[in-house]
């Protein structure tokens, strides 16, 4: 069993909470009264606790070895997604636990194994055994080594090589790691009705109304999802109204 206290939750008071970090409060929770108990508002106490208590760990996560960009978390769906294609091929389950093994920092590279002194630190123990004439870090091996050219999957990533170059000390878990950066999809909460606009409207503020089977209210969504369609958060549908 886990308890709020185990995780830095102390309580201010006879109906309240706050989370602590180093030694100064972040956040608070009260209840409204002893009746919240009963319309849910322990559920949210539950899920603000739960929420510090994966942040903390995606924030342990970011200081392992290419962690950099796991600080708010990570989406995984792309990975699922990708997993489960793996699955689909001959041998998809050894392609499966390299990925996650992959996803995890869980590869050794040469230069990793020097490190770590399991060979010679010099250039020749930590050389690329495949090409022979680098250092084999993460970046030369996902994206660097001439051994890659005629694969297909390296062939079809070479447009983001330039970008990988930049970007894979600043963002290691998706260049190296292949985790999206949870902060890269995240999206505001859907608009209140309150907030619907409409363009021409005196003063910008469309009332859609209820519709009923004699007078029936017609919404038509464009249907197309957005530049982004493939994933679920960032999916945009375009919205018409007939009165």
């Amino acid at each position: 069993m886990v308890t709020l206290m185990e995780y830095d939750w102390l309580p201010v008071g006879p109906m309240g909470w706050a989370k602590y970090a180093a030694g100064r409060p972040q956040a608070f929770w009260t209840f409204p009264d002893a009746d919240a108990l009963a319309d849910g508002s322990s559920r949210r106490l539950i899920q603000a606790f739960d929420d510090s208590v994966v942040s903390e760990l995606w924030r342990g996560a970011a200081q392992h070895r290419h962690g950099g960009g796991l600080e708010e978390g990570a989406d995984l769906l792309g990975l699922r997604r990708f997993l489960r294609q793996l699955g689909r091929l001959p041998g998809g389950h050894a392609l499966q636990q390299l990925m996650i093994t992959i996803a995890v920092g869980g590869a050794w590279t040469a230069e990793r194994r020097a490190e770590a002194g399991f060979v010679d630190q010099d250039d020749s123990g930590a050389c690329c055994e495949r090409c022979g004439h680098e250092v084999e870090t993460d970046f030369h091996r996902t994206w660097g080594c001439a051994c890659n050219v005629g694969s297909r999957a390296y062939e079809a990533s070479q447009v983001h090589v330039a970008r990988a170059q930049v970007e894979h000390e600043a963002v290691p878990c998706f260049w190296l790691r292949g985790l999206v950066p949870k902060r890269w999809t995240e999206v505001s909460p859907p608009v209140e009705e309150e907030q619907w606009a409409i363009a021409g409207s005196p003063d910008g503020v469309l009332a859609l109304g209820t519709g009923t089977h004699s007078q029936p209210l017609y919404l038509f969504g464009d249907a197309s999802g957005g530049s982004d369609y493939l994933h679920p958060a960032l999916r945009r549908v375009g919205v018409a109204v007939v009165s």
